[in-house]
């Protein structure tokens, strides 16, 4: 049984090439059509490999573009509750100082109309 390492076609493409090599070394005038065959067979799949790697590559870089987009968005959420939850604070003692100036109007009104 072979390893699954030896299976996958890149890893044939040396020993394509040495038996290419040794059969242009023997000096026979006859070329192994098959080697040469097979090493060009296996240039299809560097293509295919190599655009496999396009592709993952933009996926890649696509999902990293979009964790960047949702840590500003996330950022932005916070700095906006952030705030809305000051100008609810400011709104809140804004309310409390308009109550008291109402109590103190209203009696200042109930003096002046025991004294009128």
């Amino acid at each position: 049984m072979q390893k699954k390492s030896d299976e996958k076609p890149l890893r044939k493409i040396p020993e394509a090439f040495k038996e290419l090599t040794t059969t242009f070394d023997v000096g026979d005038a006859v070329v192994g059509a098959a080697p040469f065959s097979y090493a060009c067979s296996l240039g299809f799949a560097f293509e295919s490999a190599d655009m496999d790697f396009v592709a993952v590559k933009q996926t890649v870089r696509l999902l990293a573009q979009n964790r960047e987009a949702a840590r500003k968005s996330r950022l932005r959420k916070n700095a906006y509750v952030q705030q809305l939850e000051s100008s609810r604070i400011k709104l809140a003692q804004l309310e409390q100082e308009l109550k008291r100036a109402r109590a103190q109007f209203l009696h200042l009104l109930y003096y002046l109309s025991k004294l009128y």
